[in-house]
């Protein structure tokens, strides 16, 4: 797998897996909640799908995208009830190849979404 590296349009990142299977992603200016999907699998992918194009220099908040509920109070929580990666840790999580230790089910599809199948020794 090739280095990822930052791009600059995003400078403040958080992604979030709750214990209830819930995931959040924020920006300084966009948060969007992936919940209400059919199954997990779904939610994780579309979830990946945002982090991919964030780490190919796209911006939510100034492309636009749908979803955004910044306003709504929609917020990653940083509790140790949940996992919380910051741009600089996920891309360290891909770039080394493999899982992140036992988590949750929301999570583990989100990584195998992001093409992650091994967990770490």
């Amino acid at each position: 797998m090739n280095a990822i590296t930052i791009k600059p349009t995003i400078r403040k990142f958080a992604i979030e897996f709750d214990n209830g299977g819930g995931i959040t992603l924020e920006t300084r200016a966009y948060a969007t909640s992936f919940d209400g999907f059919r199954s997990v699998e779904t939610q994780a992918e579309a979830a990946a799908e945002c982090v991919k194009s964030i780490l190919a220099g796209g911006n939510p908040a100034k492309d636009g995208w749908d979803g955004n509920e910044i306003e709504g109070g929609v917020r990653c929580d940083h509790s140790q009830s949940s996992t919380t990666y910051s741009l600089s840790e996920l891309i360290e999580v891909l770039n080394s190849g493999a899982l992140p230790e036992s988590r949750g089910a929301a999570e583990a599809e989100f990584w195998k979404a992001l093409g992650l199948t091994e967990s770490q020794e």
